[in-house]
Parts: structure tokens; C-alpha cells; sequence
């Protein structure tokens, strides 16, 4: 995290005329950045710790700039005075980023655009066209992550797997395993490993290890959605943010990120699974994708959203020691609704270990 006095001291390397107030930004599952307004605009100070090199950062700089000149609405990364895209510090790679105006919505909120008509089919539309820009652009740096982020690299599941299971023994270690969401992972950890289990099968029986590789967003969620102020029901409208974990991957599970079959929390009740949320979802993104999805893209829709599951988890594994005991409770609660959520994926009649039957594209 950056504290006050680092954030001025960095501002200087940057022309921006007097500096405003700087607060902190809420929001995000790791860091809190910082909010600059100064004579020359509005932005944000982000750590960042995914993309901690310099080449590493510059492939997410370069591809923000690349598809604002394909017509993309997305944050720019703001060259420092020197002309760089930002600095390296201790803690990791910091950058200046555009602010972007609009309104976040809550998971509740989310939840209820979905059940609106038409949500789901624009939200597809708005994903395809963010893949068919990004199919598009050729960048310098390095667009590899470190296996151990998110999202599920799958020809990496095996280190995965061990880092999974380190991480809970972790756990075990006092004071975290009397914590309300530590104790609770280890409570589950057996049954989360038959999914994890589940999952590899899958993996091996289909052909998502040969799937052609593109950049993508890597955490397509509706936290990284800003909706115009005035078209809060309007996904085209929304601006894609927090990029840091853009990556080359399947187009696929990129577009299976955290806006299908996520639950607020607080209402364990609407946890239910829907193949007709995903089935309007990605017919409206074929019938938009320059290039449709092609047969073993569907034969491993299965798949993804399992992993999207099992990858929900494996994030809040990371964060879980550091929560208050409000935020234990929630994340509690969640690993729970996940765990549900899967055993519902596998029963259900439209789903096949590695396939959900969808309606004719």
C-alpha cells in the first residue's frame, strides 16, 4: 500500500501542476491506490504488485494505449517526465493511471442488472468486442504472470496445486486457524480438493492446453466495470478497469470472469446455478465476436467456469490472514456459496464434465 508522504514525493516526477487533495481509493481484493487531483486532471497512483518489472509493466501500458487507438474506452497509463511508464519501488511497480469517472455497483446491484432483459446480451456484446480489439494488438514487454496470480494459468495447474495446499498448511498455524474464513477453508479443504481434482480431469479429457492464446483482460469482474453515471444498466456503456492482470490466454475464460453465477454474500438463497444466464451471455458475445466461438471453445465452457470457481477461492486463500473480523465473516460465508455453487455445477443436467450444452449460435 501507498501512504501519504510517498504518494507526493512520487508526484513529482509527473507534470501535473499543483497538486489537490490525495486520498485513498476503496475498492480491490489487495491494495488501496490513491486518488491524485491536481491543475492538470484527475488520476490514480496504483502499486503495483502483479506486474512488479519494468518490461513486465510496460506490456499492460502498452496494450491500454494500443486499444484506446482501436476505439477502446480504458484508463491510460501516464508517462512519468522522463518519458517512463513509471518507476520501480520496494514494494513493487508504481504508475500514475487516468481516473475514470462513473459508478461502481455492488454485488446486489450487479446481481439485479443480470436479471434484467437485455443485460446479460450487452454485457456479451461489450466482451466480445474488448477481445476482438485485443486480438489485434502486438506489444513489446512481457506478457507472462507469475503462476501463483490470478487468473488459473491450466498448464500450470500442478504448481498451482501445491501452492494451494502450502497455503493451507499455513493456516493451521496459530492465531489464523481460529479466524471465521481460515477456519472455515480448513473445515472445507477436502471438498474443495475434489474439484480441484475435477478440474485437472477435465483439463486432460478436453483441449483447452491447445486453445489459441490472445491478449485478454484476465479478470473480466463486475468490481472492474465503471458505468456511466446516467446508463447505470448499460454495460456497453462501462469503461474496463484495473488491468493488471492482462495476460495472453484462452478468450474463453477470459470471458467467463466473475460477472456469471456470483452471489452478494449477504443472500445465500439466490445461490443457484443457471445455464440460461450463461447460454444468453455467450450467445450474444458469438454472435458479436468477429471470429465465433469455435467447438472446442464451447466443449470447455464446462471447464472455465469451474476453475472460475475454484480461482474465487484461491484468491481469497492469499488475503484471508490479513482480514478484520467483519470482512472473515463475509469471505466465510462466500467459500461457502462457492463450494455450493460447484456441487450445483455438476449436478445439473446441462452440465458435462467438460461441456454445458448451449442453444444452436
Amino acid at each position: 500500500m501507498i501512504n501519504r508522504n510517498d504518494s507526493l514525493a512520487y508526484l513529482e516526477m509527473y507534470d501535473l501542476g499543483e497538486i489537490g487533495k490525495t486520498y485513498e481509493l476503496q475498492g480491490g481484493m489487495f491494495l488501496k491506490p490513491i486518488v491524485v487531483e491536481s491543475k492538470r486532471g484527475k488520476f490514480v497512483l496504483r502499486l503495483h504488485t502483479f506486474r512488479s518489472e519494468p518490461l513486465s509493466f510496460e506490456y499492460q501500458a502498452e496494450i491500454l494505449y494500443q486499444a484506446s487507438l482501436e476505439g477502446l474506452l480504458c484508463p491510460q497509463v501516464i508517462r512519468t517526465e522522463d518519458g517512463s511508464w513509471g518507476f520501480p519501488t520496494p514494494d513493487g511497480y508504481c504508475a500514475l493511471h487516468e481516473y475514470v469517472e462513473g459508478v461502481m455497483v455492488d454485488w446486489e446491484t450487479w446481481y439485479r442488472l443480470k436479471l434484467r432483459p437485455g443485460f446479460l446480451e450487452a454485457l456479451g456484446r461489450k466482451v466480445a468486442k474488448l477481445h476482438d480489439i485485443l486480438r489485434r494488438i502486438k506489444v513489446n514487454g512481457k506478457d507472462n504472470l507469475d503462476i501463483f496470480l490470478p487468473p488459473i494459468q491450466f498448464d500450470k495447474l500442478e504448481d498451482i496445486r501445491v501452492d494451494w495446499r502450502k497455503r493451507l498448511e499455513n493456516l493451521k498455524e496459530k492465531p489464523f486457524a481460529c479466524k471465521p474464513a481460515p477456519k472455515k477453508f480448513l473445515e472445507v479443504q477436502d471438498q474443495i480438493e475434489v474439484f480441484w481434482d475435477k478440474l485437472e480431469m477435465s483439463i486432460l479429457k478436453s483441449d483447452l492446453l491447445n486453445l489459441n492464446a490472445q491478449p485478454v483482460h484476465g479478470d473480466i469482474s463486475a468490481v472492474n466495470f465503471i458505468f456511466n453515471s446516467e446508463r447505470r444498466d448499460d454495460p456497453e456503456e462501462a469503461v474496463f478497469i484495473d488491468w493488471d492482470c492482462v495476460h495472453k490466454g484462452p478468450r474463453i475464460y477470459d470471458a467467463l470472469g466473475d460477472v456469471l453465477l456470483r452471489i452478494p454474500s449477504k443472500h445465500p438463497e439466490w445461490n443457484k446455478f443457471s445455464c440460461e444466464e450463461i447460454e444468453r451471455y455467450l450467445n450474444s458475445y458469438n454472435k458479436t465476436s468477429e471470429i465465433p466461438l469455435q467447438e472446442n471453445e464451447i466443449e470447455v465452457i464446462g471447464v472455465c467456469i469451474m476453475a472460475r470457481q475454484l480461482e474465487d477461492l484461491r484468491q481469497r486463500l492469499q488475503i484471508i490472514p490479513t482480514l478484520s473480523e467483519p470482512e472473515g465473516i463475509k469471505n466465510a460465508n462466500l467459500i461457502d456459496m462457492r463450494l455450493e455453487m460447484m456441487n450445483q455445477i455438476t449436478m445439473d443436467p446441462n452440465f458435462y464434465l467438460n461441456k454445458i450444452t448451449m442453444k444452436p449460435f
